[in-house]
């Protein structure tokens, strides 16, 4: 959580390294035929972001959009909980 406040050089890597990993297993999840991924994260907390909403809209919402990008072609559900969430808001 301090890269996200820092904003070192490496942070974009290590989000392209983490996005990968995450698309591959979206790509397998898909090849098998689920019609639902959840995707569970550990940027909030019951009260709000862990994050600044700047580094949020910067950095994760559009990993996000990303990652489900591709679920939407084969008309799979998505949705994120951040842990610590109360509930879940579907994403599609």
């Amino acid at each position: 959580m301090l890269d996200f406040a820092t904003e070192p050089p490496e942070l974009a890597q290590l989000i392209a390294i983490l996005e990968a990993y995450e698309l591959k297993l979206v790509q397998k999840y898909l090849s098998l035929g689920v019609d639902a991924i959840s995707f569970h994260t550990d940027f909030a907390t019951q009260e709000g972001l862990m994050i600044s909403p700047r580094s949020f809209r910067t950095w994760l919402k559009p990993l996000f959009a990303r990652l489900f990008r591709p679920c939407r072609r084969p008309a799979c559900t998505c949705s994120s909980r951040p842990t610590g969430a109360r509930w879940t808001r579907p994403t599609i």
